[in-house]
């Protein structure tokens, strides 16, 4: 068998999902596929085989495997992870760099037809399908050969698929040699437009991002439980007093009404004969062929009576009856009645847009509107965050979040479970960190990088009083807000506690400004008043003069080539049409990933063992007790480092056993 070539491999598997949590029949790694140079496919249902010729190759590639195949023969056959990964060329973040994903629009953003006509480009171009097949059929070769979904159904799942079942095995054989097909070209390509070493930097970033998931993070299933039970008795409360005080329907309860129905009594049937015998004795008259009578009908209403007509009508009411106007009455720009924390809170919401402040703003002395509305508000953002924990629990009491779709920036998220949209501002989304653990022996530690986005932003621009808000020893939120909003009427704001709700304001709506979020848009996602957003408008654009001009340029730049700059070299597409918002958002946010990146590509493999979570701009490492100090500094020097002039700085949060106690003051 030949050693040391280039080995192309693939693995057939029960069901992707069942990879952590077991509960499939036999193994989880069936049958073992791998081609060897130009040779020709060869198969085993033994991982011993496959992982000797792995050991021995110089380079190993395939489609998902630093996500998937790797992580299989990692957790079920005891193969080294990283030594293989750093060999390992991945088709798919392969295509996912050479033919880079457009951002999301906006939801309720139209396209702008025009502008993707200009391109050549239709609305379906903007979905890219990253698939074997797919990426084969853009290529113009031969894809997968066979349906695996049609074979599994055949035998009841795919853990049940005979081990010899020909197609089973030709299957994984066309795979085997599409795989080989797509990495030759890709290569070529890649040669072609000088991203062979880019690419290279995104398959180091995947094997990180993979070692995240299989390594796990531990999970208080106490914590989670009482997590769910306050939730469910908040959320049986809140029903409780909607019922009572609105007459809103409780959950799982049922509403039976009366309808006026015209009937028709037969003169022949036995059942009409009785009926007008019964008539005529009670009225002393004959029964009229077609008489008045009542119909019934029973409704169910489910686990969300606010979200149904009856609900929504019955709170309607309420709201009027303590004293709502017609006119503040939050309906939707389709007439249906918003129930929001935004259209019901202290903020504002988005009608349209149209900025409109909530109810509680409206009327803040009606204790009869608060009551309501806090208690809608807590139904409708209700958190299912530890059911969603609790479902996820592996056998080896840890949660495998694997990373999601890759956004157009290269930023990535958690999911199944979703951690990272798990706060850490607001009690709330803070206490829900406090359901994961550490394993016994070690500690949570949190290294945040400080005010990276903005700071990323000043490198780009090269704005020098920007960037100078950046120097040692400033915080550059409470900075910006002195020169937006002037001193305030304190001895000095940096020290002051009454000016951080000042400092929380500017960070709020800084970066989506930087991004090109408008006074209006900045209204409704801070909750600010339109007139404190104008005034920070007006005064950005008076203190940053150079900043803007910027902006302007990457502008110009992402409508001329569709396309923003990126200083790794990295591809990153804009929606034409929607420059003005995504290309410096695209810079922003792709500096800030790819510096974080960084940073922990110039991590030791311990430290990359230690990693749990990377956060945007947080990473959480799981450490020894007894090396917290040690493994803290090692983890800030691979950190800071300096962008276009401006120094990348960060810090240590304390460490806990519990990660909410990283964020505990």
């Amino acid at each position: 068998m030949p050693t040391g070539g280039i080995v192309g491999f693939d693995l057939e598997t029960a069901d992707a999902e069942l990879l952590f949590k077991g509960g499939h029949e036999g193994p989880f790694c069936r049958l073992f596929g791998w081609i060897v140079d130009d040779g020709e496919p060869q198969i085993s249902t033994d991982a011993a085989d496959l992982l000797r010729v792995l050991d021995e190759a110089r380079i190993i590639y395939g489609h998902n495997i630093l996500d998937f195949d790797l992580l299989a023969l990692a957790w079920h056959h005891g193969a080294n992870y990283r030594r293989l990964a750093r060999k390992s060329i991945d088709t798919l973040v392969g295509e996912r760099t050479l033919n880079p994903p457009y951002p999301k629009a906006k939801p309720g953003t139209p396209l702008n037809l025009a502008a993707l006509r200009k391109r050549g480009l239709k609305p379906a171009d903007l979905r890219i399908s990253y698939r074997l097949d797919d990426v084969a059929s853009r290529y113009g070769l031969p894809g997968k050969t066979d349906d695996l979904a049609v074979i599994a159904a055949q035998y009841g799942g795919h853990d049940k698929i005979p081990l010899d079942n020909r197609q089973y095995r030709e299957y994984l054989c066309g795979d085997l040699r599409a795989g080989r097909a797509a990495y030759r070209e890709m290569g070529r390509r890649a040669q072609a437009k000088g991203l062979l070493g880019v690419a290279r930097r995104e398959m180091f970033i995947a094997g990180v991002q993979s070692g995240m998931h299989l390594k796990g993070l531990g999970v208080d299933e106490v914590e989670v439980d009482a997590q769910i039970e306050l939730t469910e008795r908040q959320r049986a409360e809140a029903y409780t007093l909607l019922h009572e005080r609105a007459g809103v329907p409780l959950p799982h309860s049922g509403i039976r009404w009366a309808e006026k129905v015209q009937v028709k009594v037969p003169r022949t049937t036995p059942h009409g004969k009785m009926i007008r015998r019964r008539y005529a004795a009670i009225f002393d008259h004959a029964c009229p062929d077609v008489r008045q009578g009542v119909k019934w009908h029973t409704k169910t209403i489910g686990t969300s009576p606010l979200t149904t007509t009856e609900g929504r009508t019955a709170f309607e009411a309420a709201l009027r009856s303590a004293g709502v106007a017609d006119k503040d009455i939050p309906f939707t720009e389709g007439g249906t009645l918003a129930l929001s924390k935004h259209a019901l809170g202290e903020g504002s919401w988005l009608r349209g847009k149209v900025s409109i402040p909530g109810l509680l703003q409206k009327y803040p002395a009606s204790p009869a509107i608060r009551e309501l509305c806090e208690a809608a508000i807590l139904i409708t953002s209700a958190s299912a965050k530890a059911e969603e924990v609790k479902k996820a629990i592996c056998p080896d009491g840890r949660v495998h979040a694997r990373i999601g779709e890759i956004q157009a920036s290269g930023r990535w998220a958690h999911i199944k479970p979703s951690i990272t949209n798990i706060g850490k501002r607001g009690k709330a989304q803070l206490q829900q960190r406090a359901m994961f653990k550490a394993k016994a022996g070690h500690v949570f530690i949190a290294i945040d990088l400080d005010q990276v986005d903005a700071r990323a932003i000043a490198g780009h621009c090269q704005d020098r009083e920007y960037m100078n808000l950046a120097r040692p020893g400033m915080d550059m939120h409470y900075e910006v807000a002195l020169r937006v909003y002037g001193a305030g009427s304190c001895e000095d704001c940096r020290d002051c506690r009454d000016c951080e709700e000042r400092r929380s304001n500017t960070k709020a709506t800084t970066h989506a400004w930087n991004y090109g979020q408008g006074p209006q848009g900045a209204s409704v996602a801070t909750g600010l008043p339109i007139e404190i957003t104008k005034k920070f408008d007006e005064g950005m654009q008076e203190a940053f003069p150079v900043l803007c001009r910027w902006r302007g340029r990457i502008r110009q730049h992402a409508k001329q080539t569709g396309m923003v700059p990126s200083k790794w070299g990295r591809p990153l597409r804009v929606i034409p049409g929607q420059e003005y918002t995504q290309a410096p958002a695209q810079v922003g946010q792709s500096t800030t990933r790819d510096l974080m990146c960084d940073g922990l590509l110039r991590m030791d493999e311990e430290l990359l063992d230690m990693l749990c979570l990377v956060i945007h701009d947080e990473i959480v490492l799981e450490v020894p007790e007894e090396r917290v100090e040690e493994i803290g500094k090692k983890a800030v020097a691979a950190l800071t480092t300096t962008f276009g002039g401006v120094p990348i700085t960060c810090g240590v949060s304390p460490a806990s056993r519990s990660w909410i106690g990283c964020y505990e003051k």
